[in-house]
């Protein structure tokens, strides 16, 4: 699958916490799980920073999953 997913999911995953739905600690959770379903269910088409990396970017540096 495209790396694009991975910023789709980070994205939501930032929105759902600015909605006050989910806690910071969450979002940082967030990509765990998504780590363990590729592992087993999923082909990642390119060289692409990790997720956890992205929220932690994001969060830094108050920015969007596309923009960190």
């Amino acid at each position: 699958m495209p790396a694009l997913w991975q910023l789709e999911v980070i994205n939501v995953l930032s929105v759902v916490q600015t909605r006050g739905a989910l806690s910071a600690d969450e979002v940082e959770e967030g990509p765990r799980h998504f780590k363990g379903f590729l592992m087993a269910q999923a082909e990642i088409i390119s060289a692409f920073p990790g997720m956890g990396e992205i929220v932690r970017l994001a969060r830094e540096l108050g920015l969007t999953s596309y923009h960190a």
